[in-house]
């Protein structure tokens, strides 16, 4: 019995755009006899399709020739993208369009093609969403203007599946967005990108703490809602408590209308973790595994604050003396605590 790869005859580029767009409804009702063409459904489909698009790519007009061939395939690839043949077509394609990127003209084309990747993202392996995103990040140098940074529209959902895939998954994310804010460009362009990031879904949070982040206090002080914003969503979540925190948290108390909250904030984190484990350490009904994550948490904490301290050292020296007003906070409050016990006995 032939099978579907020997009798079916490969398709080039330009027979999958005119078999697209034949394909297409051509009012407001869907066509319902939709198929995916048999050659598309081989994976020794995979090597000639890509080929098409780097040969596009470096035509005269890559930008129309590139978006018409992609979006075509994409549109065959919608039909069935959780077949496992087309899901891995799906990802190579997603993978080289990344890397052709940097050579293609940031236009409308782009950005509908883009768009139309991220409606299909639900359907890339975790493994291979990673790939992507460490393929975007490692061009961040090339990211000089606004449009140049179109590829991070993919971030926002690419980010949220790998965090609902496993919770581990968020120091990978987090990973990602330190080296987006540690890179070296303007802070204009750095700015716009992640206001772009949060219009398109990225966590509000991150983005916020972000901007503080890199750009200290003098921004605060210009607007001193980002400020109370801030402040809100550091007390929202104290669960969240990371060296991203810490720092922003100590370029946010050099504005004197928030540095009492935000060393308190600070230092509530601080001594609370240390108190509820020395409770739970101290209680011989709290099981082992609860002990243990309370311990954890104090180890967060201390590293948390200790690579904040750290990283003061690298162009962030208006943090120093906020962390040593923290310091002081801290000896005082641990003199206090041992004054207290010795009152107890």
């Amino acid at each position: 019995m032939a099978t579907t790869e020997s009798t079916e005859p490969p398709l080039n580029d330009v027979n999958i755009v005119r078999l697209a767009q034949r394909k297409q409804p051509t009012n407001n009702h869907q066509e319902s006899n939709v198929s995916m063409p048999p050659f598309l459904l081989s994976f020794h489909s995979h090597k000639p399709l890509l080929s098409y698009l780097y040969s596009r790519a470096t035509s005269p007009s890559p930008s129309s020739a590139v978006c018409e061939y992609v979006i075509s395939l994409l549109s065959f690839i919608s039909l069935s993208p959780e077949t496992p043949s087309v899901s891995s077509l799906l990802s190579s394609l997603l993978s080289s369009y990344t890397q052709i990127f940097p050579a293609l003209p940031r236009d409308s084309n782009s950005l509908k093609t883009i768009n139309f990747f991220n409606t299909l993202l639900m359907h890339v392996p975790l493994d291979d969403l990673e790939s992507v995103i460490d393929s975007i990040a490692s061009n961040l140098s090339g990211v000089i203007t606004v449009d140049d940074a179109q590829l991070f529209d993919l971030f926002p959902q690419c980010f949220e599946l790998i965090r609902n895939a496993e919770e581990k998954c968020g120091d990978y994310v987090n990973f990602v967005v330190d080296k987006i804010l540690d890179s070296k460009w303007s802070k204009g362009v750095l700015l716009k990108m992640l206001l772009v990031l949060a219009s398109k879904g990225l966590n509000k949070r991150e983005v916020i703490e972000g901007i503080v982040w890199f750009f200290g206090s003098e921004l605060v002080k210009q607007d001193s809602s980002l400020g109370k914003e801030v402040m809100g969503l550091v007390k929202s979540d104290l669960r969240a408590f990371n060296h991203f925190t810490v720092a922003v948290l100590l370029s946010v108390s050099r504005v004197r209308r928030f540095s009492e909250s935000s060393i308190a904030i600070l230092k509530t984190a601080c001594l609370t973790a240390y108190r509820d484990y020395k409770f739970t350490k101290e209680c011989k009904w709290i099981p082992d595994d609860i002990k243990e994550e309370y311990l954890k948490r104090v180890k967060v904490v201390e590293k948390s604050v200790l690579r904040a301290v750290n990283e003061s050292n690298y162009g962030r020296e208006h943090m120093v003396p906020s962390i040593l007003q923290f310091g002081f906070i801290l000896l005082e409050s641990v003199r206090e605590l041992k004054l207290q016990r010795a009152l107890q006995f």
